[in-house]
């Protein structure tokens, strides 16, 4: 009994080591790499708030997905593992869903470069003019389009022209989570006195479910 029963154990442990070497073997045959990369308008100015969607086909952009900086860069900030090809997904409103392929042979490291592709009828943001020597500038910290739903919370705003003479009034919207450049609101004109509306659900080229930066 004592004989048999020391095969018993001794065939155990052989096991035990064969499954262990094997999933080493496993492990150290994936490919761990650090992942980043541009991502460009058609025009090539760099695009801010790209929605980077890994693996999973997009279906909606959640808060923790990736989004690209006001220099449309991004980075995973980790080393990646490498199983199989993997996809990447660029979404941003206004253009078409791009995709990107790292294939399961990468073993350096990838820094990719994609470019978006407008949908007919889209114009990437244009920054205002910023006249170089203001008569006045208000910073907005928090500025809301239909925060939490389509009845979310949305931040109008009313900008008066205190001056003597008729003036432009500009409005540059960022997004509040990136500090990329969205939009402008540019009012030429603008009478001594008079004031104007800024409704960000009344905008179209501002996206739903997010909160701005403003400067005035």
């Amino acid at each position: 009994m004592i004989a048999r029963f020391g095969i018993i154990l001794a065939l155990v442990f052989a096991l035990a080591g064969a499954l262990a070497m094997g999933t080493a073997q496993s492990a150290n045959a994936l490919s761990f790499i650090n992942i980043d990369g541009h991502v460009y308008f058609p025009g090539g100015a760099p695009a801010s708030n790209v929605c980077i969607i890994l693996r999973a086909a997009p279906d909606v952009c959640r808060d923790t997905d990736r989004h690209t900086d006001v220099n449309g860069f991004w980075a995973v900030g980790q080393t990646f593992p490498i199983v199989g090809n993997q996809s990447i997904w660029y979404v941003l409103d206004g253009y078409e869903i791009g995709h990107d392929t790292i294939p399961g042979s990468q073993t350096t490291d990838y820094h990719g470069a994609f470019t978006l592709i407008a949908k007919p009828g889209t114009v990437p943001p244009v920054a205002c003019t910023n006249a170089p020597s203001p008569t006045a500038k208000v910073y907005l910290p928090n500025i809301t389009r239909r925060l939490g739903g389509p009845n979310g919370w949305d931040t109008p705003f009313y900008v008066q022209n205190t001056g003597s003479a008729s003036s432009t009034i500009e409005s540059s919207f960022y997004f509040f989570d990136t500090g990329g450049f969205a939009a402008c609101h540019a009012r030429t004109n603008v009478g001594a006195g008079a004031s104007i509306l800024d409704d960000p659900n009344l905008a179209i080229d501002l996206l739903d479910g997010k909160q701005y930066s403003v400067v005035v």
